[in-house]
């Protein structure tokens, strides 16, 4: 009876153990791309995959509300957060924003080089992009302006920009103007431990604290930020305590 060589079995277990290799996607804002759209790219893909998002303006179900369910993946522009759009219309069209993370992603879950814009939320925080349910991204370089949040019902509307609820993503070197909301208009973090490095924080505009960032019963790393002409106070800590709370707030520039 014949028997594989020794070689053959290891290459063969080599074969077997080997990982799948990651896929990069190719979209455009035509729909004539690898997928029609952002979400269906996201959809086809599995942790490790990248998706690069041609120039141009991405709008519409499938481009906007993006959601990476628990895929570990790279979205990011071909070339930068100038060329690249995901325009959410700032309610015409109902309430979207681009982002919601909320399927325990890691900081290999990466949003890279994207203008989020025109962001909108009546009925939860987050007009921009909303991180929650102990996810943790990693947000670099975009840019996110002229992103809502606002409760309706008169309630208090958290993280115009980013609104991140108990969790510790890392957002970096991003562009954070001109939004507007109740309570942390650029960044709001109510609870968990994020860094927040390197972010350009201007022009937004909150009616009752921090037009720049709201930490609330939260442990923040945020550190060699830029804060400029922010409505409401650059940084605010609330239910803040030394002896029970590590917050971190170094070489900022207000």
């Amino acid at each position: 009876m014949r028997t594989l060589s020794s070689v053959a079995v290891f290459v063969l277990l080599c074969v077997i153990a080997s990982p799948a290799l990651s896929v990069t996607r190719y979209i455009t804002d035509d729909g004539m791309g690898d997928y029609p759209t952002i979400q269906a790219a996201i959809n086809a893909s599995s942790s490790g995959d990248t998706i690069i998002l041609a120039d141009g303006t991405f709008s519409g179900a499938g481009n906007w509300d993006l959601d990476f369910g628990g895929r570990n993946i790279v979205v990011k522009s071909e070339n930068g957060s100038l060329l690249c759009v995901i325009d959410c219309l700032d309610g015409a069209s109902g309430d979207h924003r681009g982002f919601h993370f909320h399927s325990g992603e890691d900081s290999t879950a990466v949003v890279d080089g994207i203008t989020i814009a025109d962001g909108y939320s009546s009925t939860a925080h987050g007009g921009g992009i909303l991180i929650e349910n102990g996810s943790a991204p990693t947000i670099k370089r975009c840019h996110i302006q002229d992103c809502r949040a606002v409760y309706t019902s008169g309630a208090t509307g958290y993280g115009a920009g980013i609104a991140i609820l108990n969790c510790s993503p890392r957002i970096i070197d991003n562009n954070i103007d001109s939004n507007s909301g109740t309570d942390g208009a650029g960044i709001a973090v109510l609870g968990g431990s994020p860094f927040i490095a390197g972010n350009d924080l201007y022009s937004n505009s909150a009616s009752n604290a921090a037009g720049g960032i709201l930490a609330n019963d939260a442990t923040p790393v945020i550190v060699n930020n830029w804060f400029d002409s922010n409505s409401g106070g650059g940084l605010v800590l609330q239910n803040y305590s030394v002896a029970s709370n590590d917050a971190v707030v170094h070489n900022n520039l207000f």
